[in-house]
This record gives structure tokens, sequence and C-alpha cells, in this order.
């Protein structure tokens, strides 16, 4: 191996290994873009690695965005929002979280929920 390559194999496992990465949102129930008929019962994040989640809130239709009550306590890889009250229209939830390595990340997902047919 020349030193070049070696030096390059070094740079690449200590800049890319675990410690340098942070927490990602894996997926979501219901899932980011569904579309469903009423607001879920529940909605659960689910994170790569064990998170603690600072904060979740909704927006829906250019209302006030409005806290939701996040029902797991501690670091957790899956966080359960219970009872959403998600409004007719598109609701964007957004989470504030901080991963196990300390840094802050964020996101949202987007679900749209149907008016009432009369």
């Amino acid at each position: 191996m020349t030193r070049l390559t070696l030096a390059a194999a070094l740079a690449a496992t200590l800049l890319g290994g675990p410690a340098a990465a942070h927490t990602a949102l894996a997926g979501s129930t219901p899932a980011s873009g569904s579309i469903l008929a009423a607001s879920p019962k529940e909605i659960v994040l689910t994170f790569k690695e064990p998170t603690r989640v600072a904060s979740v809130s909704v927006e829906a239709g250019g209302q006030p965005e409005r806290r939701l009550t996040v029902a797991t306590k501690g670091a957790a890889r899956s966080v359960v929002i219970a009872e959403p009250r998600l409004a007719p229209g598109r609701n964007a939830v957004r989470w504030r979280a901080v991963s196990a390595d300390g840094h802050a990340v964020s996101g949202e997902i987007l679900i749209v929920i149907r008016p009432a047919t009369r």
C-alpha cells in the first residue's frame, strides 16, 4: 500500500466513522406523504439510533404552530406522539432532537387529512 492510499484510508475511517454520524429519521407511521381519511390515533417517529426528542409540533393550513405531546421519555429509537389531532388538509409535523453524539437535528414529515365529505 502506498503512503497516499494509506493516508486516504485512514482519513476516511476517522472522518466517516460512526462517531461522526448524526442521527436521522429512519421512517414514520404514518409515513410522510400519507393521505388519510382521519387524524391517526398516534404518530411514531423511528430514528436510526437512540435519540432524545426535544419537541414536536404541527402546522396546518396557515394556523399557528401547535406543540404536540411526546409520550416517549428519554432517549429511544422510536418516539410516540399520542392523539396528534391533525386538522383536515396539509399537516407539517416538525421535530427537534438531540442525537447520541450531542448534535441537534431536526426535520419534518407531511401528512394530509382529507376533508370530510357530505
